[in-house]
């Protein structure tokens, strides 16, 4: 869902996204040597995690694409889990490589550090599906909008 800004959006996108966890739940500041997501790239959906490591968004987000793989297990949703289980594994190794590349850790240590974010990620996901669904115009596919914008901006999408 690339919306860069344009007139009147904002309200709407707003209204559609207040259900919606922000990423970078209990956030510190990023460290210097850190690859940011940068404010350019933001679309309306994803500002609120501009300025944020992208090692943290990528371990987020790969917490709550497993929560609705799991979701979408659970509700025979197959072709959505395994989509989502995919997406869930390229941002887990997204965020592990940028661990490696931007703080020089070793692979065990980046996945640790990746895993605690990840957890954050799946817990805040739980409430978007179980209580509102996995629909279109559901708050968790907002969510799951703003996860795909992240890895678009960080491919170069």
């Amino acid at each position: 869902m690339k919306m860069k800004h344009a007139p009147g959006a904002a309200l709407l996108i707003a209204a559609l996204v207040a259900g919606v966890v922000p990423l970078v739940l209990g956030s510190t500041a990023a460290r210097a040597g850190d690859l940011i997501f940068n404010p350019s790239s933001a679309t309306v959906l994803t500002e609120a995690s501009a300025g944020q490591p992208y090692w943290r968004l990528h371990a987020q987000c790969a917490g709550m694409l497993h929560a609705s793989f799991n979701y979408n297990s659970q509700n025979d949703r197959t072709e959505q889990a395994v989509t989502d289980r995919d997406a869930s594994k390229t941002m887990l190794l997204a965020s592990i490589d940028r661990l490696q590349q931007d703080r020089g850790m070793d692979r065990k240590a980046a996945l640790n550090l990746a895993l605690v974010q990840m957890n954050i990620g799946s817990e805040a996901a739980l409430p978007l599906l179980y209580n509102g669904g996995a629909g279109p115009k559901s708050p968790w596919n907002i969510q799951r909008s703003i996860c795909m914008d992240i890895l678009d901006a960080y491919r170069g999408g």
